[in-house]
Protein backbone atom coordinates (compact mmCIF):
# COMPACT_ATOMS: atom_id res chain seq x y z
CA UNK A 1 0.00 0.00 0.00
CA UNK A 2 1.47 3.42 -1.02
CA UNK A 3 2.00 6.41 1.49
CA UNK A 4 -0.40 9.05 1.35
CA UNK A 5 0.69 12.59 1.10
CA UNK A 6 -1.02 14.51 4.01
CA UNK A 7 -1.44 18.36 4.01
CA UNK A 8 -0.04 19.44 7.30
CA UNK A 9 1.19 22.69 8.44
CA UNK A 10 4.70 22.58 9.50
CA UNK A 11 5.35 23.39 13.11
CA UNK A 12 9.14 22.86 12.57
CA UNK A 13 9.72 25.65 9.85
CA UNK A 14 7.16 27.66 10.30
CA UNK A 15 7.43 31.84 10.52
CA UNK A 16 4.24 32.55 11.70
CA UNK A 17 1.05 29.48 11.21
CA UNK A 18 3.50 27.22 9.34
CA UNK A 19 0.90 27.27 6.41
CA UNK A 20 3.27 28.12 3.48
CA UNK A 21 6.07 25.45 4.62
CA UNK A 22 3.24 22.91 4.72
CA UNK A 23 2.34 23.60 1.66
CA UNK A 24 5.69 24.04 -0.05
CA UNK A 25 6.16 20.66 1.35
CA UNK A 26 3.32 18.99 0.77
CA UNK A 27 3.28 20.28 -3.38
CA UNK A 28 7.50 19.92 -3.40
CA UNK A 29 8.57 23.15 -3.52
CA UNK A 30 10.69 25.72 -1.90
CA UNK A 31 8.65 27.52 0.91
CA UNK A 32 9.79 31.29 -0.03
CA UNK A 33 8.32 30.49 -3.39
CA UNK A 34 4.73 29.99 -1.54
CA UNK A 35 5.63 33.12 0.70
CA UNK A 36 6.20 35.29 -2.21
CA UNK A 37 2.62 34.35 -3.58
CA UNK A 38 0.65 34.70 -0.35
CA UNK A 39 2.31 38.42 -0.12
CA UNK A 40 1.12 39.40 -3.68
CA UNK A 41 -2.15 37.42 -2.93
CA UNK A 42 -1.86 40.04 0.60
CA UNK A 43 -1.78 42.95 -1.69
CA UNK A 44 -4.77 41.85 -3.93
CA UNK A 45 -7.55 42.83 -1.69
CA UNK A 46 -6.07 41.33 1.31
CA UNK A 47 -7.01 37.97 -0.67
CA UNK A 48 -3.69 35.99 0.83
CA UNK A 49 -4.24 36.82 4.40
CA UNK A 50 -7.78 35.66 4.45
CA UNK A 51 -6.63 32.44 2.48
CA UNK A 52 -3.99 32.33 4.58
CA UNK A 53 -5.98 32.17 7.94
CA UNK A 54 -8.55 29.61 6.47
CA UNK A 55 -5.87 27.61 5.54
CA UNK A 56 -4.63 28.18 9.45
CA UNK A 57 -7.95 26.80 10.91
CA UNK A 58 -8.37 24.36 8.79
CA UNK A 59 -5.01 22.37 8.11
CA UNK A 60 -3.80 20.61 11.39
CA UNK A 61 -0.62 20.69 12.53
CA UNK A 62 2.38 18.49 12.17
CA UNK A 63 1.78 17.19 15.68
CA UNK A 64 -2.48 17.45 15.18
CA UNK A 65 -2.81 15.21 11.89
CA UNK A 66 -4.63 12.76 13.50
CA UNK A 67 -7.38 14.44 15.17
CA UNK A 68 -10.81 15.03 14.09
CA UNK A 69 -12.39 18.01 12.48
CA UNK A 70 -13.58 19.69 14.98
CA UNK A 71 -10.64 18.36 17.95
CA UNK A 72 -8.20 20.07 15.05
CA UNK A 73 -9.73 23.35 14.77
CA UNK A 74 -9.89 23.96 18.21
CA UNK A 75 -6.33 23.14 18.53
CA UNK A 76 -6.04 25.22 15.45
CA UNK A 77 -7.29 28.43 17.18
CA UNK A 78 -5.92 27.46 20.56
CA UNK A 79 -2.40 27.96 18.09
CA UNK A 80 -3.58 30.71 16.65
CA UNK A 81 -4.10 32.85 19.79
CA UNK A 82 -0.52 31.68 21.14
CA UNK A 83 1.33 32.56 18.30
CA UNK A 84 -0.77 35.98 17.93
CA UNK A 85 0.20 36.38 21.62
CA UNK A 86 4.11 35.62 21.03
CA UNK A 87 4.29 37.78 18.10
CA UNK A 88 2.88 40.55 19.95
CA UNK A 89 4.26 40.31 23.04
CA UNK A 90 7.90 40.55 20.48
CA UNK A 91 6.50 43.24 18.98
CA UNK A 92 5.64 45.64 22.33
CA UNK A 93 8.86 44.77 24.12
CA UNK A 94 10.26 48.15 25.11
CA UNK A 95 9.60 51.51 23.81
CA UNK A 96 10.98 50.77 20.23
CA UNK A 97 8.06 47.60 19.80
CA UNK A 98 5.52 49.95 20.78
CA UNK A 99 6.41 52.80 18.49
CA UNK A 100 6.92 49.94 16.15
CA UNK A 101 3.04 49.55 16.46
CA UNK A 102 2.01 52.94 16.89
CA UNK A 103 3.85 53.51 13.57
CA UNK A 104 1.98 50.70 11.77
CA UNK A 105 -1.98 51.24 13.03
CA UNK A 106 -1.16 54.75 12.10
CA UNK A 107 -0.14 53.91 8.11
CA UNK A 108 -2.64 51.20 7.99
CA UNK A 109 -5.26 53.77 9.43
CA UNK A 110 -3.95 56.43 6.45
CA UNK A 111 -4.18 53.98 4.03
CA UNK A 112 -7.39 52.48 4.52
CA UNK A 113 -8.93 56.53 5.03
CA UNK A 114 -7.09 57.14 1.52
CA UNK A 115 -8.90 54.24 0.35
CA UNK A 116 -12.35 56.06 0.78
CA UNK A 117 -11.02 59.08 -1.32
CA UNK A 118 -8.78 57.18 -3.45
CA UNK A 119 -9.44 54.27 -5.58
CA UNK A 120 -7.29 51.51 -4.22
CA UNK A 121 -5.94 50.26 -7.39
CA UNK A 122 -4.73 53.89 -8.04
CA UNK A 123 -3.75 53.86 -4.12
CA UNK A 124 -1.39 51.06 -3.74
CA UNK A 125 1.11 51.78 -6.65
CA UNK A 126 0.90 55.49 -5.34
CA UNK A 127 1.74 54.13 -1.80
CA UNK A 128 4.40 51.57 -3.39
CA UNK A 129 6.17 54.68 -5.44
CA UNK A 130 6.08 57.09 -2.08
CA UNK A 131 7.75 54.21 0.02
CA UNK A 132 10.34 53.93 -2.82
CA UNK A 133 11.16 57.60 -3.38
CA UNK A 134 11.34 57.46 0.12
CA UNK A 135 14.02 54.92 0.41
CA UNK A 136 16.01 56.35 -2.44
CA UNK A 137 15.78 60.09 -0.56
CA UNK A 138 16.90 58.50 2.95
CA UNK A 139 19.74 56.72 1.36
CA UNK A 140 21.78 60.10 0.20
Amino acid sequence: MAHQKKLVRSEEKRVVGGVCAGLAQYFGVDPVLVRLIFAALALVQGVGVIAYLIIWFVVPGESNRDLNGEEAFKANFSDMRSRANQLIGRLGEGQQGSMFIAILLITLGAIFLLGQFVPMHILWPLVLIALGGYLLFIRR
